[in-house]
């Protein structure tokens, strides 16, 4: 999965990451996470060399394995009110269906302020075999595009949350978590 990061309109009250153009080293802002082993291979890195619609850096992330494996970058940022438009470019890829599952995935997590989730929106590539659901708490929205371009999107925090999420207590959301996630799941056949 390559994403070049997110934006946001530039005011005091809407999520401001740190680092979100990638400009920096990725251990500026982000967190960097990968589920590593003996016959996996997991990468992040950024690179201004991966045909992003917008001059500068974007972030790849991927993971290949022969079990089980994850590779992520994330950040967690206060929220001071759910009324803006996250943006961000993304091009998601996936293997082909084995027997594995394969996801390539953007996901916001709306967190109290301890940091437990309330609910989340994942954009995400997923392979047949890879489960995932939609829930009063759980956002997914499939990426149907295969065509392996860079797309734009905007995801309304607030439309999100009154459409999709009914079981989340907006009131008590006070952090986002950006989430940019490969992952393999082995499932046998």
């Amino acid at each position: 999965m390559l994403g070049p990061g997110c934006t946001t309109p530039h005011r005091a009250d809407l999520v401001q990451l740190t680092n979100a153009d990638f400009e920096l080293p990725l251990d500026s802002g982000w967190t960097v996470s990968c589920d590593t082993g003996r016959y996996s291979t997991v990468t992040v890195f950024r690179s201004d060399t991966l045909d992003q619609p917008e001059p500068g850096f974007a972030v790849h992330v991927s993971a290949a394995y022969t079990t089980s494996r994850d590779a992520s970058i994330s950040q967690t940022t206060p929220i001071e009110t759910l009324a803006q438009v996250l943006r961000f470019w993304a091009k998601f890829r996936t293997a082909s269906d084995t027997s594995e599952a394969y996801s390539s995935e953007v996901t916001l997590s709306y967190l109290s302020s301890s940091g437990a989730r309330l609910g989340r929106t994942s954009v995400i590539r997923k392979s047949a075999r890879r489960d995932l659901r939609c829930s009063d708490s759980v956002h997914v929205i499939p990426v149907t595009d295969t065509s392996g371009q860079w797309i734009p999107y905007a995801l309304n925090l607030q439309a999100e949350l009154d459409s999709w999420l009914p079981r989340v207590d907006q009131a008590s959301i006070r952090r986002l978590r950006v989430e940019l996630r490969a992952g393999v799941y082995w499932s046998p056949s």
